[in-house]
């Protein structure tokens, strides 16, 4: 496959801070409302969006080509964790942190062609 060696070092490269993710939701989470209930809870949104999502990512990717899937899935992981920070710096309601972990999961809202 003459593209395999491009896919592999830039899926590389993108996972690189996605073990890091866990960790500072976790970490923000608990400086804002300082319960480790909470920032365990948000965390555990984040994994169970990996997990429920990240089959479908690579069925998609199969299907459609990695730029079709990978660029709107870099979108809404950047944009999930920047209101994650918002929230959790502003003190956001507890609940509303949640959904922004829960949305930084690999793809979110990637629609097929």
């Amino acid at each position: 496959m003459p593209y395999a060696a491009g896919l592999a070092t830039a899926s590389w490269v993108a996972r690189l801070p996605r073990g890091m993710a866990s960790l500072a939701i976790v970490l923000l989470v608990h400086d804002a409302t300082g319960s480790y209930a909470a920032a365990g809870a948000a965390g555990a949104a984040l994994a169970i969006g990996d997990a429920g999502v990240s089959p479908l990512q690579g069925r998609l990717v199969d299907r459609l080509g990695p730029a079709r899937v990978l660029v709107p899935s870099a979108v809404v992981y950047a944009t999930a964790l920047t209101a994650l920070a918002l929230l959790g710096t502003q003190l956001g309601p507890l609940p509303t942190m949640f959904w922004p972990a829960w949305a930084a999961r690999p793809s979110h809202r990637c629609r097929r062609a």
